[in-house]
């Protein structure tokens, strides 16, 4: 059982769209009679989630929080998915994925090859999902934002993700806060970011970073002149967080 909410996002500026006029109206003219023959079967959210697309066939974003879906849902999320293949943004927050849901997400991430911004947080990453997630990160050549913020995410699944993560080259803000990095994952998040010449963002509050892993983001810091680092709640001394934040604030 998935547990998400449809956010309606903001009504685009007058003019503004991601897809062509012919594509949006195509996205329409696909979802309104789908949504008239299966709105039974649907839950509420999700016909409000549909509607949405519907009267806002270009909007960018695609977002699930908090409601209630069942495996036999998300064939109509796939649906929605392969109508909106332009967006540019997708938010799943605060939900515990089936194994069908969490493929679903996947194939959703591989389809939408616009993808800027990604947030999938509080969703239950395991170890075998995170291989699954990093094989389709390696295709989103341009994402900028990512978060992946309280999954329990450890060193093992940061080696799985770090490489995944360094090849993405328009990558600007990173999130892991509220993880379990350690000094190990954050040492192996260090060496594969430090080629991405874009990187701005970097948060790794409460993850169990001692100052090992602190020298290490030190050296990113100094690497990248534009890069902020938030590493609050950490095993660190308050001093070598000054240290930190004395960096971040000076660039």
């Amino acid at each position: 059982m998935l547990v998400v909410e449809a956010v309606v996002a903001k009504t685009p500026r007058q003019g503004s769209t991601i897809e062509s006029p012919d594509s949006a109206f195509q996205a329409t003219r696909v979802l309104a009679p789908y949504l008239l023959a299966e709105r039974e079967s649907m839950p509420k959210k999700l016909v409000k989630l549909f509607n949405y697309h519907i009267d806002h066939p270009g909007s960018p974003h695609l977002q699930l929080k908090f409601f209630t879906m069942q495996d036999s849902d998300w064939r109509h999320f796939s649906v929605l998915v392969n109508t909106c293949k332009l967006a540019k943004q997708l938010v799943v927050w605060k939900t515990g994925l089936s194994f069908k849901g969490f493929r679903t997400i996947c194939r959703t991430i591989a389809t939408l090859s616009q993808l800027e911004l990604l947030t999938l947080e509080d969703i239950g990453l395991g170890h075998h999902r995170v291989v699954d997630l990093a094989k389709e990160l390696g295709m989103l050549t341009g994402l900028r934002t990512i978060s992946l913020a309280v999954n329990d995410l450890g060193p093992e699944e940061i080696e799985v993700l770090a490489p995944a993560l360094g090849q993405i080259r328009a990558l600007q803000e990173v999130n892991l806060d509220e993880n379990n990095v350690g000094d190990k994952g954050c040492v192996l998040l260090c060496k594969a970011l430090e080629q991405l010449d874009s990187l701005t963002f970097l948060s790794l509050r409460y993850n169990s970073i001692s100052h090992i892993g602190f020298h290490h983001l030190i050296s990113l810091g100094l690497l990248h002149t534009a890069l902020k680092v938030f590493a609050e709640g950490n095993e660190i001394e308050e001093r070598e967080l000054d240290q930190l934040t004395s960096l971040c604030s000076n660039l």
